[in-house]
């Protein structure tokens, strides 16, 4: 898929992360994208990109995830690995406008779940985001991703909208850098398994923190510690030989 940033041609390709637990198995699998400019190769920013792209162009994008989703999808429901996608506001939306969307959210139902940030409460008053979560939720589990990154929203853990929430990386670090800390982060991550979530950290890159990561109650973790660059097919055989 091609579209043009800065004043340059750029390919946009599905590449997939793990979220591995801390059997060290594969947990899920989390589609992200990656921009190529054209020509050189050159690797852009995914934050800088999607900043400056337009709703269209980011809901091109999910719809290209959906559908790397839906060519893998007996093999994936083979192999019981759920996959996230994030979600952004405006995609949201036009995902509860459009039917067919909606009907093809709903085959992928077994293998996929969505991924909303905080950023998403910003968008509107509780209302109206509780009734989009309400809807969403109906479709397919819900992740609440980067939690603690902007603004803790301590209020979404008790929603019952997520199944999962993934602490955000310069969370973790914070509070797994000193002894209080840590005993702040084992009590977040005890709140909210109590609450039925499952909980994943992110930003593990190196020995060190995923020394600190085994050393919590957290169900699974993800980041560069892990590499990522595989086929589809080739990471999930990677991450489940221990299965």
């Amino acid at each position: 898929m091609k579209f043009f940033y800065d004043n340059r041609s750029c390919t946009v390709r599905v590449f997939y992360e793990p979220v591995v637990s801390t059997s060290g198995n594969l947990y899920a699998i989390e589609l992200l994208s990656r921009i190529i400019s054209e020509p050189g190769g050159d690797t852009i920013p995914s934050a800088n990109f999607f900043k400056a792209a337009n709703k269209k162009t980011v809901r091109d994008i999910f719809i290209l995830q959906l559908r790397k989703l839906a060519e893998n999808f007996t093999f994936l429901e083979h192999s019981g690995i759920r996959c996230s996608i994030n979600l952004t506001f405006d995609t949201a939306e036009y995902v509860l406008a459009n039917q067919g969307v909606q009907r093809v959210i709903d085959y992928l139902k077994p293998c996929l779940c969505f991924e909303v940030s905080e950023i998403f409460f910003k968008h509107a008053d509780t209302v109206v985001i509780d009734n989009i979560l309400y809807k969403l939720m109906s479709l397919c589990p819900l992740w609440l991703d980067d939690f603690g990154s902007k603004a803790s929203n301590y209020d979404a853990l008790g929603t019952g909208f997520f199944s999962a929430v993934k602490l955000s990386a310069e969370t973790f670090h914070s509070l797994a850098s000193d002894s209080e800390g840590r005993i702040l982060l084992s009590a977040l991550i005890s709140y909210i398994e109590s609450r039925g979530m499952t909980s994943i950290i992110e930003g593990i890159e190196d020995e060190l923190l995923f020394s600190l990561f085994m050393n919590t109650r957290a169900t699974a973790a993800q980041g560069y510690f892990w590499p990522g660059d595989y086929e589809l097919h080739d990471l999930v055989e990677k991450y489940t030989h221990n299965n």
